[in-house]
Formats: structure tokens, C-alpha cells, sequence
């Protein structure tokens, strides 16, 4: 790069540029002992000030500072003769500050930073009055910030570039903006672009000038301004002007472009009073180049960022030539990055009126540079300064035009998020007046919530889009430029460090698309996609897209928001952040709900711009704000705007159209139909007459402005204005009708004067007069409200209409309230229940009235004697819970499946039928019948526990010593006993069958044949041989012990025991089965023998193990009884117990 680009430059330079330079050298000389032609000026006044007795050279000396109700100061000593540091310029709402002076009032001399101190004194501060109450538009723009690398991606290498900036037109245009503020886009050494290497050239990364300039070319043809970031505090290390001053120190002729001084150590005292800046994160301002050891230079923002010497007037005119560059290339303006930072990097300083008065001389002078280019350049400093007091200077006399409001900015982003209407808009209209009083009426706010330095608004909310919608619809309905971030629209979070709150562009909905840019290379920590895109909320009419389109739609339409100025307007309801935004011809209310809760306000006029009657806009999903009666009710987290009623400089006249008004004795005809007159405010009273707008009417109560005033006249209301100092009055009339009350009142009383009074009855008397005297108190009250005068008409009409009630005959009435009285509704249906209790409480009413008429009488009688013989009583369900408790009791597992269902069936119906107390007697009988019935035919299931022993007894049994014929028959009996078993349908009604069974089983293993075995006999020495065959059979036998045989005793050792021992009773024909178990390790089956074979029969049953089963059945005699036996082979029998038939 050509080391003398900028200078090359200068040589074409006409007349003005090199009277510029001529004017600029001379301002840098004055500055270097004074900031102002004032200071000359107090050298020669420096005779006449003070009066306190003179100090000898080298003593100490105290200025004192008065204030004069400003902010208090502190008092500086010094050297006499010597000059002094003034302090930080005071504060004083609502006035403007114009300097120190030796006497009050601005008398006497003016003090200043140049003026010797020869003894003690005290000087004045001097104020001039800030004058309010005047319009003060600031024609505005809907700005964008963008970070082209971060945006869009025309070339898919990842990087947003110039050509991808001029694709999105459309997008930006769509969503309302008009203007466009790039991040630097000239060539750097970062990827930020703060460190400029060359003012003159783009950022190659981004494309080519040509590129740059079509994206002009098309961002104009959109109808969008395009700014760019002009970073002219300082360069880049990389800067070649940088590069040979800090190389070549000694005779590099860029030294003076930058502070650099000869130390080997750094200067402690500067570094500790070095800016304690936030924004630039460095504490440590002074920054050695390891290259030239023995040398520093101020570097404010790091090492990487020299800051530029502006006492050399080469970088004035470096500067002014950059901006001229680019004014020339089409760029409409600039944001001037870190613009309070040209001088004054100390704290001890950096407030100071010297070096306010040098930023100030320095910004006015880059301006005029600027607007030999373009008159219209737009100019916004970067004045990152709470203390509003502070900026002032940068203003001064158009020195800024626009700066951006940092304060403002965490005052919204407080209310948006406590919910809590603070003190901002009063705020705002100080600064408002302060800042365009000392402009001369040139200064414009520039709005935002975030930028590219700032933690994203999203995440400051911690990610509550309502909140963020909120202090979206405060700032972009607040007057001003307005600036969004790029994202910001569509809810992308991001916090610190700078890269996480410079992510890209989130286009898409799944993070990937045409244009989308991975400068972080995937690292993205916020910009994912999903619901925080633009499309997936595009077509979301209740996204924070839309929100933000809507807001810069109404800004856009409105021009009381686009560029009006802003009043304060209190709703009394800190959950409501409200202001009125005017022009010289029109005025809007801004009402914004802060909170989660629906919330109404009453909208009262403005003293000094009038009434709002109509809702000019509310956001598309907005089914809840409206304007009733002067009632504004606001959804939650939602935003207004009302239309006002009356120009700025006219009065008005709201009235509510139930009346006519006449202005000095003409009638208002179209004022009369809208209920509101405007007209020129003019010095002189008015006189403002009412009277009803039906003729026949009458007034009845009057409110002005809200408070209730004394009238004489019911027919005319008259009141004197005076519209010079009371702009806007509000009057609310209660109108009534007593027309028809007094045509009602006199029919009344005609006829209770023509009335027999004795043959009336008392309480009608009564009721007449007390309605006559009721209704002519209404009459006579002049503020009765017509609800209290249609009462007294209806009170006249009922006593009217009773006048020729007589008293009736209650004999036969009182005879059915007595037999009433002894019904007892448990005992019948709910049919005609609450007929009857209706007829039975009229018919007690009734009985109880002394004044009760005869049709009244008749008429009670016959309900309840109707309601009596309508009373059906309830059936009889005792037999039906009967069956229904048989049906209950039974256990379900002893049944077979068939007939379940319909036995659950119509128990389930019988239970209906009983709790049903309208049910009929024949009902209750049929539910009886069909319960019974399937009971009936429910069925037990068989008793197979024999059966199944037995089968499994005789699946234990060894068949391979049978022959196959006898095995083959009992296998088949087997067989069919087990399917026998298996069968869940067999019920009791087939219990012979599962018996029969058993002893079919039973026969087909005693029939079983054991094979023939043959033995061979042989003896020694014999040639002959005999052979002889013996056939053995195993049959199960029962055999019955006679008398005669011996039994085993008690103390004998019993090899069987039984688990009956008991002697008991068996019915006869029922059957029962013992278990006896061999306790002597024995496998051989025991015998099992009954006393006598005529009274019980024997059947074996099962063996399980060393348990034998054996079934009995009695077949004998009632009466007769016999011992139950068990024999093992060699011992004698033993007898278990006893069974006696029964």
C-alpha cells in the first residue's frame, strides 16, 4: 500500500478544502493553551476579579465555586498566579449551562480555564432557561446494524459478504427499514474490522469496490440509507501509517500521527488515571512494540488499536478525507465509532470544559468537512455515556448532530423487565429540551436496546419474549433514529464475549440454506436455527418478526411517530408505560401494558394536547384492547396507539352528545354530532351553552373535567371559557326524561282519590300512597338519575294495577295445605316432586298473605291439589333384594362358565332397577323373574378331584410288564378319563358321568394282564428238562373284615395313618375319601377294608407318593355305622375311625 495514499490525495485539493487545513492548524495552535476565543478574552478582564485581599506569588489560593442551584461542586486550590482545571461543567433541570462568571447573574467577568488566580474568590455559575412547550420534530429513520460478515453468504464460503447484503434488500425493505449502519467494512487486520489498515480500500473478505458500490446502488433502489462504521479514534497496528511510525520513531514523518514517546517504562500516574472504560476492557491505555523497545504509544483499545494524534492537524485532515471517500462513493453517512475518545483519555480530564470545548471543535469541523460532499450527511456519534450531562458538548451547536442513547437504552431494557413504568419519558423530555436547546434545534436521538459491543436484548431478558417484545414497542414508538441489531428481530440470543453476540444470521429453520454464513465455522453457541429463524416465524402472525414488522409499519404510516417529539402522559397505573407523540399537525397516545395482566385506564384529555377517542392501532393479535367511554382496556405485553382529537394549537370542547352546545349564542350543529368542538385558541372568555338534545328533557347532573359542578337550570347548562387558559375541557351531562312520571303521577292520584279507602285493602293502600309520595319526591329533585325516576314510574303502575284487588276465601285451600303436610315424598317417585313442593310452599305463601286475592287463592289451590294427585308411589323391591342378595352370595368359581353372563346380566339390571325409584311394580317383578330365572340355570361345576387323582395315581404306573392288548385297553381308558377331566362344561348335572369314570378307569387297571414268564428247572448229571408256565394277575380288591379277625391295637406300631380319626356321619349315597399315608417306608399299597360291606362301599382311588386315597359311599341304613381299616402285609389290621350313616 502506498505509504502517501492519503496525502496524494491532497493535491487536487480547490480553495475550501486548503482553507480547512489552513483553519485547522490555527485551531490546534489555540487549543494547546486555550479551548475557546472566551479565554482570551478573560486574560484581560483578569484586573477586576475578585475582591478578597491579594496573595503574594507562590502562595496557595481557593476558587470556590457557586453553583447558583445547580449541582455542588467542590473547591479547587492552586498557585497564585497560576490557572486552574475547572471542574466538570454543573447540571440544573430544565436550565442550560453557560459558564463561570465573578459575579451572579452573569455579571462581572467570564472565568475560564486560561484566567490567572491572584488571590482567594468565589465564581458564579451562570444559567439560561431552558424554554419548553415548543414541537420540536426530528424527521427519522428505521435503521438496521449489520454485520457483514455474520449476514449473508453469496459465494458459500461461509462469509457474509457485499453481494449477500444486496440479495436481502428485499427482506430489510419488507420489514420497514430505510436504512442501513455497516459494521467496518474497510480493510483490517481483525475479523471486527476496528483496526482499519487502509480508509480507502474494502475489506477483501467482503468483495470487491464494485461489489460495494452495486450493493449501494441496490440498497438505495430499495429506499434504504446506507452508514457505514468510520473508525477515526484509531487505526490498526497494521496501518502502514502506524507501521513506519513505530519502526522509525526518530524520522518517520507519521510519528506525530500518534502518541508516542520516548520511555522505557510506562508512566504509572497516566496508566492509574487512564479511562476506566468498559467498552474498550483495557485499563492499561499506554502499549510498547516489542520491535522498538525504549518507546510507548497510547493505545486506548489495546496494543492492536493506536489511538490517532488529533492535535496534529495532518489527522484532521486524514479524517475528513476518508469521509469524503466514501461520501463520494454513495455512502450517506457514517457512525463514528468511540467519538468521545478523540482527546481526553484520563479521568482526571477527560470531563473537563477544555476538552468538552476540543471534541466539540474537532466534531464540528469533521462535520463541515463532511457537508461540502453531501449538505444531508447523516453523522451519529458514538458517545457511550450514561450521564446525559456529559454529552451535552457533542451536541453543542450541531457539533453531533445525532448520538445514541445509551441511557435511555438500560432505562427500557429495566422497564421491560421489572414490569415497572419508570421515570423515563420525563427523563427523555429533559434531555429532549436540554440537547436541542444547545443544537439550536438540530439534534436527533438515535434509539436501540443492544448493539454489536452489548449482550444481546433476548438474553438480558433471559430469554422472555414478551419482555422483549416490550422494549421493542417502547423504543420503536419512542421519538429518534431507531437502530435494531441485526437478529434482534427474530429473538437471537447472545452474550459476551463479542464473538458469541456477533453469531450469524439465523435464515433458516434448520440452520441450513442459501446464505447462510459459518464464519465461527460451526461453532455457534446461539444462532441454531429452529423456532429463533426468520422462517419459521415469518408466516407466525404473533412471532417476534411480526412484532417487530407491525412496529416499524405503524412507525412508517404515522408521522407523529416517525418524527414527532414526546410529551409525558400519566395513566396513574405503573404497569402502563404511556406518552404522547405529536407533530405540528397532529398528536398520537402511546400506551404500552409492561405486564402479564389485562389492565384498563381511565384516558383523560392532555391539558395541552386534548382528548384521545379512538384506537388508531393495535397489534393484529390483539382481540383485547379496546376504548369504551373513555375506558382503555390493554392486552397483556401489548401496545396502542390513539388518535388525537384536536391540532396542536387549537382548545376543545368534549362534550357528551346528549346535549347541544351553542358558542356565543350559535348552535354547533356538526360539533353536535360528534360531542366534540375545536376551534383557534384565542385570548378572550367564550360563553358555552347546553341544553338536552330532546327537547322535554332535562339536566340532571354536570361534570367538567371530571369533577361535579352546582347548576340553577334544568333546561340550559351555561359556562364562561377562556380558551388561552384552559386549552381543553371536558364536560359530561346526565340528561333524564320525567315526562311520562309526571303523566303516570297524575292518573295515580285521580284514582286513589276516587277509590273506596275502606273496602280497600290496607297493604294496596298503602303501596298507592306510599308510590304517589315516592314518585313526587323524584319530581321534585332536580339531579334524580333516570334509573331513580323509572322506579318511581313502576312503583305508580303496581300500586295502580292493585287498586280494585278484594280479599278471597282460603277454607278448602287450608285442607289441602293439611293433607300436604302429611305427604312424605320418600314414599313416592321424583314424578311431580318438584311440582308439588313449588304448590305446597305458593299454597303456605298464600295462606300467610292477609292481602291474598281470590284468583290468587283459587289459583294456589288448584296447583297443589294437582300436584297431589299427581304423586305416584314408589313399587315394593323387597323380594327383588332378596334375589339380589342370593345372587351376591354365590361363589362364582364353583360354577361352571355357561349361564355367568346372563346371570351378571341381570344382576347387573335388577341392581338399576332397585335404585331406580321411578321404577314401576311391574318393572321391579320382571327384574325379580329374570334374576331368579338365571339363577336357575346356573350350574355347579363336577367334582373331578377324584377323578384326577386317580388319573394321576395311574400315570405313575410301570406298563412294561402288561401285555399290549391290556395295556392298549387301559391306555384308552386313560385317555378318556383325562379329557373327562379337562372338560370346564361338565357340571353337576353330569357328576354320575365323571364317577362312572373313575370306576371305568379303576376296572381297566385291574384288568390289566401281566405278561406269561416260563422256568427252566435243571439238576446235574440229568439229560432231562420239565418246564412248567404260571400266569400272575394284580387285581385291586376291597375285602370286608368279619368279626372274627383281629385288629391292631392302639399300642401296636402303626405303619398307616389317616388324616380322619374322628368318628362322623356320611349321608346316606354320598361318598368320601381318606388319605392314608405309609409312614414305615413301604411301597407296598395298604388294604383298605370298612367293618361291614353292607353298610359302606370301597374304591381305591390315587396313589401320590407314600399317600394312598381311597373313596367310601354309604349305602347302608340310616343308623348303622362301621370301622374304617387299613392292612400292611404281616401286620395286623388297624381301624382309623368310625362312620355312621346318616
Amino acid at each position: 500500500m502506498d505509504l502517501q495514499k492519503g496525502r496524494l490525495r491532497q493535491g487536487g485539493l480547490n480553495m475550501s478544502k486548503m482553507g480547512r487545513k489552513i483553519t485547522a492548524l490555527m485551531l490546534a495552535l489555540l487549543m494547546a493553551t486555550s479551548t475557546c476565543s472566551v479565554g482570551l478574552a478573560a486574560q484581560e478582564q483578569v484586573g477586576s476579579i475578585g475582591t478578597a485581599v491579594s496573595a503574594s506569588a507562590g502562595d496557595t489560593v481557593t476558587v470556590t465555586f457557586d453553583s447558583q442551584g445547580g449541582a455542588e461542586l467542590a473547591p479547587v486550590e492552586t498557585t497564585a498566579g497560576s490557572t486552574v482545571l475547572l471542574p466538570e461543567n454543573p447540571s440544573k433541570p430544565g436550565y442550560a449551562f453557560k459558564g463561570w462568571y465573578t459575579e451572579p447573574n452573569g455579571e462581572g467577568s467570564l472565568f475560564y480555564i486560561d484566567t490567572p488566580v491572584t488571590e482567594s474568590l468565589t465564581v458564579y455559575a451562570y444559567w439560561e432557561e431552558i424554554p419548553t412547550g415548543i414541537i420540536d420534530e426530528q424527521p427519522s429513520d428505521n435503521f438496521y446494524e449489520i454485520f457483514v460478515r455474520a449476514f449473508c453468504d453469496s459465494d458459500g464460503d461461509g462469509i457474509g459478504d457485499f453481494n449477500g447484503l444486496a440479495s436481502k434488500m428485499d427482506y430489510l425493505q419488507d420489514l420497514g427499514i430505510t436504512g442501513i449502519w455497516l459494521m467496518p467494512i474497510t480493510e483490517s487486520g481483525s475479523y471486527h474490522g476496528y483496526d482499519t489498515v487502509d480508509y480507502y480500500s474494502v475489506e477483501q473478505d467482503y468483495g470487491t469496490m464494485e461489489d460495494f458500490e452495486n450493493m449501494l446502488d441496490e440498497a438505495h433502489a430499495h429506499g434504504i440509507k446506507v452508514i457505514m462504521d468510520l473508525v477515526v479514534n484509531h487505526c490498526g497496528s497494521g496501518n502502514p501509517w502506524f507501521r513506519d511510525a513505530i519502526t522509525n520513531p526518530e524520522t518517520s514523518p507519521y510519528r506525530d500521527y500518534f502518541k508516542i514517546e520516548k520511555s522505557t517504562d510506562y508512566d504509572e500516574d497516566k496508566d492509574n488515571n487512564a479511562t476506566d472504560d468498559a467498552h474498550s476492557g483495557n485499563k492499561r491505555v499506554w502499549q510498547q512494540w516489542r520491535a522498538t523497545p525504549g518507546y510507548r504509544y497510547l493505545g486506548l483499545f489495546g496494543g492492536g488499536m493506536p489511538d490517532l494524534n488529533y492535535d496534529n492537524p495532518a489527522v484532521h485532515e486524514e479524517m475528513i478525507n476518508a469521509g469524503q471517500f466514501w461520501l463520494e462513493k454513495g455512502v450517506d453517512g457514517f457512525r463514528l465509532d468511540a467519538a468521545r475518545h478523540i482527546y481526553g483519555d484520563y479521568l482526571d480530564t477527560m470531563y473537563t470544559p477544555e476538552i468538552a470545548d476540543k471534541n466539540a471543535a474537532w466534531w464540528k469541523e469533521f462535520r463541515a468537512g463532511m457537508e461540502e460532499v453531501n449538505p444531508d450527511v447523516f453523522l451519529v456519534g458514538e458517545v457511550w455515556e450514561e450521564n446525559t450531562d456529559r454529552m451535552v458538548p457533542f451536541v453543542q451547536e450541531g457539533a453531533l448532530q445525532n448520538t445514541f442513547d445509551f441511557s435511555l437504552a438500560s432505562e427500557l431494557l429495566e422497564v421491560a423487565q421489572t414490569e415497572h413504568n419508570g421515570n423515563f419519558v420525563s427523563e427523555l423530555c429533559e434531555v429532549f429540551d436540554k440537547f436541542g436547546f444547545a443544537s439550536n434545534g438540530t439534534f436527533e436521538d438515535c434509539t436501540f436496546l443492544t448493539n454489536h459491543d452489548q449482550n444481546r436484548t433476548m438474553s438480558v431478558m433471559e430469554g422472555n419474549e414478551d419482555h422483549a417484545k416490550t422494549a421493542a414497542s417502547l423504543y420503536l414508538t419512542l421519538p429518534g433514529n431507531t437502530f435494531i441489531y441485526y437478529g434482534e428481530e427474530v429473538g437471537l440470543q447472545g452474550m459476551k464475549p463479542d464473538q458469541n453476540i456477533r453469531e450469524p444470521m439465523p435464515w433458516y429453520e434448520s440452520n441450513e440454506g442459501e446464505g447462510l454464513t459459518d464464519w465461527l465455522n460451526g461453532k455457534n453457541k446461539y444462532s441454531l436455527g429452529g423456532e429463533t429463524s426468520v422462517e419459521a416465524q415469518v408466516d407466525d402472525p404473533d412471532s417476534m418478526l411480526n412484532h417487530y414488522k407491525e412496529l416499524l409499519s405503524w412507525r412508517n404510516e404515522i408521522r407523529a411517530l416517525k418524527d414527532g417529539d414526546v410529551a409525558e402522559y400519566d395513566t396513574g397505573n405503573n404497569g402502563v408505560a404511556s406518552y404522547i407523540r405529536m407533530t405540528q399537525d397532529d398528536s398520537v397516545l402511546v400506551a404500552t401494558n409492561l405486564t402479564g395482566n389485562e389492565i384498563t385506564v381511565e384516558v383523560k384529555p392532555d391539558a395541552e394536547f386534548g382528548s384521545f377517542s379512538k384506537i388508531l392501532k393495535k397489534f393484529s393479535v390483539d382481540t383485547v384492547s379496546k376504548l369504551e367511554d373513555g375506558m382503555l382496556t390493554i392486552a397483556p405485553y401489548s401496545t396502542v396507539v390513539l388518535s388525537g382529537d384536536v391540532k396542536p394549537g387549537q382548545y376543545s370542547v368534549a362534550y357528551s352528545k346528549n346535549v347541544k352546545l351553542s358558542v356565543d349564542g350559535e348552535e354547533q350543529k356538526l360539533a353536535n354530532l360528534i360531542g366534540l368542538y375545536t376551534a383557534d385558541a384565542e385570548d378572550g372568555v367564550v360563553t358555552l351553552e347546553f341544553v338536552p338534545a330532546v327537547e322535554g328533557k332535562e339536566i340532571a347532573g354536570v361534570l367538567v373535567n371530571g369533577e361535579s359542578v352546582d347548576f340553577d337550570d334544568s333546561a340550559v347548562f351555561t359556562y364562561e371559557l377562556n380558551p388561552s387558559e384552559q386549552m381543553h375541557t371536558t364536560f359530561a351531562f346526565t340528561v333524564v326524561d320525567k315526562r311520562v312520571l309526571r303523566m303516570t303521577l297524575e292518573t295515580a292520584q285521580k284514582a286513589l282519590d276516587e277509590a273506596d279507602k275502606d273496602a280497600m285493602l290496607p297493604a294496596v293502600l298503602e303501596a298507592m300512597e306510599n308510590a304517589i309520595a315516592a314518585a313526587q319526591e323524584i319530581i321534585d329533585n332536580p339531579t334524580a338519575t333516570q334509573t331513580e325516576i323509572d322506579q318511581a314510574w313502576s312503583g305508580l303502575l303496581d300500586a295502580l294495577h292493585c287498586i280494585d284487588f278484594v280479599k278471597g276465601d282460603k277454607t278448602y285451600l287450608e285442607e289441602l295445605v293439611a293433607i300436604a303436610e302429611q305427604i312424605d315424598l320418600n314414599e313416592f317417585t321424583s314424578a311431580y316432586n318438584e311440582e308439588f313442593n313449588i304448590a305446597f310452599v305458593d299454597a303456605q305463601d298464600v295462606l300467610a298473605d292477609e292481602n291474598a286475592m281470590e284468583d290468587e287463592i283459587n289459583a294456589a289451590a288448584d296447583a297443589l291439589e294437582q300436584a297431589l294427585l299427581g304423586l305416584v308411589r314408589r313399587a315394593d323391591t323387597s323380594e327383588l333384594e332378596a334375589v339380589i342378595a342370593k345372587a351376591k352370595g354365590l361363589n362364582l368359581d364353583e360354577y361352571i362358565e355357561a349361564g355367568k353372563a346372563e346371570m351378571a346380566q341381570a344382576l347387573e339390571a335388577a341392581n338399576v332397577i332397585v335404585e331406580d325409584r321411578d321404577a314401576t311394580q311391574e318393572d321391579v317383578d320382571n327384574a325379580a323373574i329374570t334374576l331368579t330365572e338365571a339363577l336357575a340355570a346356573m350350574r355347579k361345576i363336577a367334582d373331578k378331584d377324584a377323578l384326577r387323582a386317580l388319573i394321576a395315581s395311574m400315570e405313575t404306573v410301570d406298563l412294561s410288564g402288561f401285555t399290549a392288548k391290556s395295556v392298549a385297553a387301559f391306555q384308552q381308558v386313560l385317555n378318556t378319563a383325562k379329557a373327562m377331566a379337562n372338560d370346564a362344561a361338565l357340571s353337576e348335572d353330569d357328576q354320575d358321568k365323571v364317577d362312572a369314570m373313575s370306576d371305568a378307569l379303576q376296572d381297566a387297571y385291574n384288568s390289566l394282564e401281566k405278561k406269561e414268564t416260563t422256568t427252566h428247572n435243571s439238576s446235574s448229571g440229568s439229560s432231562s428238562s420239565s418246564s412248567s408256565n404260571k400266569t400272575a394277575f394284580t387285581t385291586a380288591t376291597a375285602v370286608a373284615i368279619t368279626a372274627g379277625q383281629s385288629v391292631g391295637t392302639s399300642s401296636a406300631v402303626r405303619s398307616v395313618i389317616s388324616d380322619t380319626t374322628l368318628p362322623f356321619a356320611l349321608k346316606r349315597g354320598s361318598a368320601y375319601c381318606f388319605k392314608m399315608t405309609v409312614t414305615n417306608g413301604s411301597t407296598v399299597m395298604p388294604s383298605f377294608t370298612v367293618g361291614n360291606g353292607d353298610v359302606f362301599k370301597t374304591q381305591f382311588v390315587a396313589k401320590i407318593g407314600n399317600d394312598y386315597y381311597f373313596r367310601i359311599w354309604a349305602i347302608g341304613a340310616p343308623g348303622q355305622s362301621a370301622g374304617i381299616y387299613t392292612q400292611m402285609p404281616g401286620e395286623a389290621p388297624q381301624c382309623h375311625c368310625v362312620v355312621t350313616v346318616a
